[in-house]
């Protein structure tokens, strides 16, 4: 797969697609107030209407129960119902146009309540168009993709304005555990730490090779990471993969043999407990290899359950992907069966290998519906 430092802002022309996206069609990119919801207490939404659309009537629909929001042009068909109102007119210098904000409160709901929710907005007589859209995360990472592969920028398909997205408040006082906050972590990219276990580097000249680091390799080196004075460790993806980083998982429930197995990472976690020592795993959920089994039958048979694990399109490459690398695509977050997919893989480890964490490798894909 390429290789390259990822970013949406890296170039002048980049920084300006990154703000005309969100201030065209209807954004509202999780702008609520306050940041971290609180039970009991009322969620501002804020919905952004560029100068390229035209519209009368914005409405928030919204479940308490878990559900899929429904609605349409004002009328819920599931759940609840609150308008939006016109607050301020803003002038866009970069879009040439004024740019509305329209707002509305989400009521105070109690802890544990999740609040799912969509919102939709027309101009009379006019189909009605949901949030976000055009989709600015998208575009973005086509773009940004084509100026890191020296490529033109491609044309961009047109999102279902029709569709938008499904947007998650979870309504509760959970807190990062007391160990988190003074944590020093001591991030591993295991394949080029150690070998362990008496073993030598692999000879080679490539960086895109297999150097040779393993679990082994870090477990050895729990004495010199204690030393520096780490508390937690953050380890690369463990899991089965194409490449030397192992961002593009074939298999969520094993460990890489090269990087020595379960009995490797069941070893270090044991003895880095036993000193104190926490291990974080790199959670991998915005997208998977190209090589896993869900993707190469969603890919083979278009009736696969799986299908709606991914996000198949009209584009080039034929599905959406990370930065528009073909071998990573992007897994559909807003399906509750992939979802439940991801979230069940976390408890796995949690559970199987006691775990203390995760990070979740780039954590704006799945976004707050997910974490929510």
């Amino acid at each position: 797969m390429e290789d390259y430092i990822f970013g949406t802002l890296i170039t002048d022309d980049l920084k300006l697609l990154h703000h005309r996206s969100h201030r065209r069609g209807l954004q509202h990119n999780y702008a609520i107030n306050p940041r971290r919801p609180i039970p009991g207490k009322p969620v501002t939404l804020s919905v952004l209407v560029g100068a390229d659309i035209d519209v009368e009537h914005v409405y928030c629909y919204y479940t308490l129960d878990g559900s899929l929001p429904k609605g349409d042009h004002g009328t819920n068909s599931s759940g609840l119902i609150v308008k939006f109102s016109r607050s301020s007119v803003e002038w866009e210098t970069l879009t040439w146009g004024y740019a509305e904000i329209w707002t509305t409160e989400i009521p105070q709901q109690p802890d544990g309540t999740l609040v799912r929710y969509r919102i939709g907005a027309w101009k009379d007589g006019q189909p009605e168009i949901f949030a976000d859209w055009p989709d600015p995360k998208y575009h973005q990472e086509l773009a940004t993709h084509a100026h890191f592969n020296d490529t033109p920028s491609p044309t961009l398909i047109p999102d279902d304005p029709t569709s938008g997205k499904t947007f998650s408040i979870s309504m509760n006082r959970f807190s990062a555990p007391d160990w988190a906050r003074q944590a020093v972590i001591y991030h591993i990219f295991i394949d080029r730490f150690f070998p362990g276990n008496n073993r030598e580097w692999n000879k080679t000249k490539d960086l895109k090779d297999i150097y040779g680091g393993t679990l082994w390799g870090v477990k050895d080196k729990l004495d010199y990471l204690q030393d520096l004075g780490a508390t937690a460790i953050w380890l690369s993806p463990t899991w089965p993969s194409n490449s030397y980083h192992g961002y593009d998982v074939t298999d969520y429930r094993t460990v890489a043999k090269r990087l020595g197995g379960e009995e490797a990472m069941h070893a270090l976690i044991k003895e880095a407990h036993s000193r104190g020592i926490k291990i974080i795993l790199d959670l991998v959920c915005n997208h998977t290899s190209n090589k896993h089994p869900y993707f190469l039958e969603a890919l083979e048979y278009p009736q696969s359950k799986y299908r709606r694990y991914y996000l198949f399109d009209e584009s080039e490459i034929g599905y959406r992907t990370f930065f528009g690398v073909r071998s990573l695509p992007q897994v559909n977050l807003q399906d509750q069966e992939a979802r439940a997919w991801m979230i069940d893989i976390a408890r796995f480890w949690l559970r199987e290998f006691k775990v203390d964490g995760f990070r979740l490798d780039h954590a704006n894909g799945p976004g707050p519906e997910f974490c929510a």
